[in-house]
């Protein structure tokens, strides 16, 4: 390290604004540059690149509100087509119920479209509300359930919908302000197709704003990353479920309208055609990322259209093999700012903060999105924005009030890295292996540790270090749920989290914390690809009211001290 200093500057009360990554926005203009010399002609090309762009914002519109139902509620909504069909219908209603604006001037013919889009996003919103109370509300955290009843609910609300408007094919034709074409040169774009651009770049502006912005922007970006920590410092969450869900649904609703618009005609299956390509812009994309969904829905209507024009018989597989080719292309893990300064085999800057807010450790090891500032979100949980100073020699800014602050260099040097971190704290064992480790001097003492009779209780934090790496423990979160011993350790160098149940404390048997605890260290682990280890060794589960501890009776010493 090169420098200590105190953050006693003068603070900036502005929060800086995460680094723009321009690769997914390379990559969409590589993708639309790599197509002209395919298609030959640029005006064919230019019209292909229009409809492909307009038919991307559609799905855009679609899709951002299940990307955030995904990253914050944690909800697999596959019956989210049935609000697209329902915006689409509530729309055929509309426009045909008005004939007479229907043939009026350009100007009331617009303002009709503008009628049935609001319509259809009050209706989708209103029965998406319903949809959360009645069918998601029971399924929270059971992704299996949530599957079968949400498409059964699609199922369900397709028949519904076949019973108010009828199984047939319904027109909805687009109005003769909306015909015709834009011609540039020799390359015709479709007035209605702009107007979807339009719509949907609106649609992205507003979402980006509000999220990166507004208090319950944040709050939304926070909740995407820890939700009990969120709820825990008196937001109520559940209501913020709520409004994302019913802002997606009525944001599916409006992408009914326009892919109705665009396909000029409307069944009760159009949701569910389109959910292939929601589930398929949502994986490119990243749940709970704006910018990346709104680069994949691009990136698969470029697609659809090329392909669609090059080579028919593939067109269909295209997505797919789109989706693959982002996941293979895309880094993953927590590395993403070191492995983009070791690609360039420069020094990485760091500055480590003693003396902070919680916030600042929570958001520090969460798996945030790298379009995401930790900043915003630790500004979201405070309720105010983080106030930040320069540093002294490196590149970057810290919270003003911390107490001390340690600024260096990481080189890109592999002979460089050490076994842990200068503090030896969780964060160390993110980094991937190290080489081999210390073993246990003495590994015949595990024999020792575990009692011959099965009766008798024993402590099996010492049967966990009787295995690791010598020096290599951390056990987390002690004091809570302590039934369970969860921890990290090395064995032979690399990185395991390891699940214990500890026969000390209640024999083992695995109450309500223990369960939380239990399903929060595999979330951990998951998410740095840390694998894990069981020792397990319990009687079963406490259940019923005497295993429930009354929300009263909650103090602070109950609450998780680490992600």
């Amino acid at each position: 390290m090169n420098a200590v200093t105190s953050a006693v500057i003068t603070p900036s009360t502005a929060v800086p604004k995460a680094s723009f990554d321009w690769k997914p926005l390379a990559l969409l203009a590589a993708v639309a540059l790599l197509a002209l010399p395919l298609i030959g002609s640029p005006s064919t090309w230019l019209t292909l690149t229009a409809a492909g762009l307009a038919m991307g914002m559609i799905v855009f519109i679609i899709a951002s509100g299940l990307t955030l139902v995904f990253g914050l509620m944690d909800v697999l909504n596959f019956g989210h087509g049935v609000f697209i069909a329902l915006g689409a219908f509530v729309a055929t209603s509309v426009i045909g119920g008005a004939s007479g604006w229907a043939e009026g001037s350009g100007a009331a013919q617009i303002t009709l479209v503008f009628a049935a889009m609001l319509a259809a996003m009050a209706v989708a919103a209103a029965v998406g509300w319903a949809f959360e109370r009645v069918i998601v509300r029971p399924v929270y955290g059971l992704h299996l359930k949530q599957i079968l009843i949400t498409m059964g609910g699609m199922i369900v609300g397709e028949e519904i919908i076949k019973v108010v408007w009828g199984p047939q094919q319904v027109p909805l034709p687009l109005p003769e302000a909306l015909r015709g074409s834009y011609v540039i040169g020799d390359a015709a774009i479709e007035r209605y197709r702009v107007l979807a651009m339009v719509i949907g770049a609106v649609v992205f502006a507003a979402m980006a704003y509000t999220l990166a912005r507004t208090k319950i922007g944040l709050l939304i970006r926070a909740g995407v990353q820890d939700r009990e920590m969120v709820e825990s410092l008196g937001y109520r969450i559940r209501r913020l479920f709520v409004g994302v869900f019913v802002a997606g649904s009525a944001l599916a609703g409006l992408g009914g309208v326009l892919w109705g618009l665009y396909q000029q005609n409307v069944t009760p299956q159009i949701g569910a055609q389109v959910n292939v390509l929601l589930f398929i812009v949502i994986i490119i994309g990243g749940l709970g990322s704006t910018l990346g969904c709104f680069v994949g829905a691009l990136l698969v209507g470029l697609m659809a259209n090329y392909t669609g024009f090059l080579a028919p018989k593939v067109a269909l597989f295209s997505n797919i093999g789109l989706m693959v080719a982002v996941l293979l292309w895309r880094p993953q893990n927590w590395g993403l700012d070191f492995k983009k300064y070791a690609d360039k085999q420069e020094e990485m800057p760091v500055a480590f903060i003693y003396g902070w807010e919680p916030t600042l450790p929570f958001c520090a090891a969460s798996p945030i999105p790298p379009d995401v500032s930790e900043y915003d979100v630790m500004g979201a949980i405070r309720g105010a924005p983080v106030e930040l100073v320069d540093c002294e020699t490196v590149p970057l800014q810290v919270p003003a009030s911390a107490e001390m602050v340690i600024e260096g260099w990481i080189s890109p040097d592999p002979a460089t890295f050490e076994m842990e971190g200068p503090f030896g704290e969780y964060t160390g064992y993110f980094g991937g292996d190290h080489g081999a480790g210390d073993a246990p001097a003495d590994p015949e003492a595990l024999r020792r540790l575990v009692p011959e009779n099965p009766r008798r209780a024993y402590d099996v934090r010492k049967v966990v270090a009787g295995i690791a790496d010598v020096g290599s423990v951390l056990e987390l979160r002690p004091g809570f749920g302590r039934c369970l011993s969860t921890s990290l350790i090395r064995l032979g160098g690399r990185a395991v989290g390891v699940l214990a149940n500890n026969p000390m404390f209640g024999a083992g048997a695995i109450d309500r914390d223990g369960a939380a605890k239990f399903s929060r260290h595999v979330e951990l682990c998951n998410a740095f690809d840390l694998p894990l280890v069981f020792l397990c060794d319990t009687p079963g589960f406490m259940i019923g009211t005497a295993a429930v501890i009354p929300r009263s009776s909650i103090s602070n010493r109950h609450l998780p001290s680490t992600p």
